[in-house]
């Protein structure tokens, strides 16, 4: 099951980066030009249907970001080599090596998200909203230059759209 929902969550990722990263440059807390916010109209109608499709207890506002992380990639490249020479040997069977991977994989999203955490408090004017550690998303709100500034930590891999963070929470239960 987390495997499943952290495909979709990569999956989403994909197609959704840059609509994110454009969706959270223009809510920086500056003026905006009314014209530009009418025409944003479109975006936050459906924000709005995300919102209520996730429940009346949807954390997720407007111009809040989903971070999403990503394991460590030489740990777990050693984890993958280390699993595979024990199924090679047969000192394990496929289906405990599976496990083995997925807990690996498991253990490597929280220590990113531990980083992240650590990282985030360097930075003014961000704030995390709330952790999914099992499928390595984070949903952060505040300014989008320090949004964007995360994309510079190696535990990050893509900004999306807070309605994703909803998507994958929903999954997730």
């Amino acid at each position: 099951m987390v495997t499943d929902g952290r495909r979709r969550f990569l999956e989403l990722a994909g197609t959704g980066a840059a609509l994110s990263i454009a969706g959270c440059l223009g809510d920086d807390g500056t003026d905006t030009d009314p014209a530009a916010v009418e025409n944003d109209s479109d975006t936050t109608t459906e924000q709005t249907d995300d919102d209520e499709t996730g429940g009346e207890d949807s954390i997720v506002e407007e111009g809040m970001v989903t971070v999403a992380l990503q394991a460590d990639q030489e740990a777990l490249a050693e984890a993958q080599e280390s699993i595979q020479a024990e199924l090679e040997d047969e000192e394990i069977s496929q289906q405990e090596a599976q496990v083995q991977l997925q807990e690996t994989e498991q253990e490597l999203l929280e220590e990113a998200g531990s980083a992240f955490e650590s990282n985030i408090d360097e930075l003014d004017g961000l704030s995390i909203v709330d952790t999914t550690p099992a499928i390595g998303a984070v949903l952060v709100d505040g300014e989008a230059e320090s949004m964007i500034e995360t994309l510079s930590f190696t535990e990050v891999s893509a900004l999306l759209s807070g309605e994703t963070y909803a998507e994958i929470r929903e999954q997730g239960q």
